[in-house]
């Protein structure tokens, strides 16, 4: 289909009452979002199923879902924090979605499934899905082509770990961010390091391990002074 066609495509399916339509602006936001009908959906998806045979519609779905949190993820640290905290809620199912189909992949499709659970990883903590994101985590990093020489496996213990920690599981946590700081080291990833030492200096701090915590969090501080991450070094500080 010609992208020129699309909205009055869709036009069509929402005057015969096959798709829903929905004002955005209430949100702050410009533009229509559109949603299936539950039936509709559902025959869609089994049509889909039949006449695709290489996931092609599935691949294109993951990657605009990837493309997003991966746009959203820094943001959440910003001033337009509501805007996106928003959108990734409507998005919410279509991100589970996304993360779903790369646990059946392997390889480069599962290295995938890791930079959107990172990229997912504030949203997470934020939105309070501490368990679901600590068990989808888990799930990719076990899977196959998630070997230990990357830095999105890195960063993804990172975010086990995180979610780890506000679930009250301190062991699982030291055992994800400790797994994230060798791998880190490893690969000379600098800022991956002052991220695993910090996690490890908060978990210490939990911990009631006062001396152990000012020391993590000392070792973490060096190394973002010397990157000049001004979000490392506020962190550490």
């Amino acid at each position: 289909i010609e992208k020129s066609r699309v909205l009055d495509l869709l036009s069509h399916l929402v005057d015969k009452s096959l798709v829903e339509v929905n004002s955005e602006e209430e949100k702050g936001t410009s533009g229509n979002r559109y949603r299936l009908l539950e039936t509709v959906r559902q025959y869609a998806t089994e049509r889909l199923m039949e006449e695709e045979e290489d996931g092609a519609a599935c691949r294109r779905h993951r990657n605009f879902f990837l493309a997003l949190a991966e746009e959203a993820e820094p943001a959440l640290d910003g001033p337009d924090q509501r805007v996106w905290l928003s959108r990734l809620k409507d998005e919410h199912d279509n991100l589970r979605a996304a993360l779903r189909g790369c646990k059946a992949q392997d390889d480069a499709e599962a290295e995938i499934g890791l930079r959107l659970a990172r990229a997912l990883g504030l949203f997470w903590q934020i939105c309070g899905h501490w368990r679901e994101g600590r068990a989808m985590c888990e799930e990719l990093l076990s899977g196959t082509g998630t070997g230990a020489g990357s830095v999105v496996r890195a960063e993804a213990l990172r975010t086990a770990g995180k979610l780890a920690l506000l679930l009250g599981e301190a062991t699982e946590a030291r055992s994800f961010l400790e797994e994230s700081l060798t791998v880190s080291q490893a690969l000379l990833h600098r800022d991956g390091v002052a991220a695993a030492l910090s996690e490890l200096g908060g978990l210490a701090l939990h911990k009631g391990n006062f001396a152990e915590a000012r020391d993590l969090y000392g070792n973490s501080l060096a190394i973002s002074r010397e990157l000049g991450d001004q979000g490392g070094i506020a962190n550490a500080l």
